[in-house]
């Protein structure tokens, strides 16, 4: 895989949790999609320190099985909303992140 090259073309979803006065950005978290669906692990765990520091926090729709691959992806969850998300597969979008 050649980290120069293009990835293809991608429409993904960022999330974000963010408080008028946030201080700082926290890392950015690469949703985890085990059960089919996006999950914010690190948010659920987090979330209260977060908002407690004045962090900001982004979530990373990065993996084809939670934005279009699952029946419960993010697609098939709400096509009016999501409808439009296109992603490359997995193996060229890990090079993006």
């Amino acid at each position: 895989m050649n980290p120069t090259q293009p990835i293809g073309r991608a429409i993904v979803r960022l999330g974000s949790m963010v408080l008028a006065a946030a201080l700082s950005l926290s890392p950015s978290e690469w949703l985890n999609v085990s059960s089919g669906f996006d999950i914010p692990e690190f948010f659920a765990h987090a979330r209260e320190e977060l908002l407690r520091g004045g962090y900001a926090w982004v979530g990373v729709s990065a993996q084809a099985l939670g934005v279009q691959l699952s029946p419960f992806a993010l697609k098939a969850w709400d096509p009016l909303r999501y409808g439009t998300l296109l992603h490359p597969g997995d193996a060229s979008f890990t090079r993006a992140y």
